[in-house]
């Protein structure tokens, strides 16, 4: 059996602020279980588009696999075919878009392609994949998805019909943008929102605000509004 595996890691962005902002029973009943239930709606189902909930969980039918560690959830293909990479890059699409207009979890995502080990029972996810996709999403300032060129030349190669993947100039930290293949989580659809900056919620201290008081979250939310203008066909379509 092949080791290699697509790999998602995916970090729900502000955690720790959810963490310091609200008592560990919050956190417990309330927080943790709307991010597992957004996983659980992500996880792609036989013949579903966006909306549907009807169809069987490919989670249970052994085509996807995941694991959370805190505020980091792992997506990883059981099968190293093309319908497990690209059922892989199916319910990052959704885990993307579902909460994009949601303050509390936002999520930043890398895929890579590659070797991985896993051992649900005893608990060990280790591989060079799972390194790339981490390190890919830790250097990410935006809420958005990028792929390592090891997975995207595998989609290419593989699935050249998958429309969800556009190139990018991805803003990277420390830097200004460096060019990748991404998710073009726009697809999704969703209510029109103008092309100007300040359409996505931003919440401090339980209340809406017009700017975040720290610069980087701003940022990042800047740069997610600027992709969501450039490459939203639907919401340049309603305002023509």
């Amino acid at each position: 059996m092949s080791d290699n595996r697509m790999v998602a890691v995916c970090d729900v962005l502000g955690y720790s602020n959810l963490v310091r902002d609200h008592s560990l029973e919050e956190l417990k009943n309330y927080h943790l279980k709307n991010i597992l239930t957004v996983i659980e709606s992500s996880i792609p189902k036989h013949g579903a588009d966006l909306e549907s909930d009807t169809q069987q969980d490919l989670l249970t039918s052994g085509a996807v696999g995941h694991v959370s560690f805190s505020d980091t959830i792992v997506i990883y293909s059981l099968l190293d075919d093309r319908d497990g990479r690209k059922n892989v890059l199916d319910a990052v699409y959704r885990l993307i878009a579902i909460p994009m207009n949601t303050p509390y979890y936002r999520y930043r995502v890398g895929i890579a392609y590659g070797e991985m080990h896993v051992n649900k029972e005893d608990g060990i996810y280790v591989g060079k994949a799972l390194v790339e996709a981490h390190d890919l999403e830790a250097m990410q300032q935006w809420s958005g998805v990028a792929l390592t060129e090891s997975a995207a030349s595998m989609f290419r190669s593989h699935h050249p019909e998958s429309s969800m993947l556009v190139d990018y100039d991805v803003p990277i930290k420390g830097q200004t943008r460096r060019r990748r293949t991404v998710v073009n989580w726009t697809l999704a659809k969703h209510e029109i929102v103008p092309s100007k900056t300040n359409w996505m919620w931003r919440v401090e201290d339980g209340e809406r605000v017009t700017h975040c008081k720290d610069p980087e979250v701003e940022q990042k939310i800047r740069n997610t509004e600027e992709f969501h203008l450039d490459k939203c066909a639907q919401c340049r379509a309603k305002k023509t």
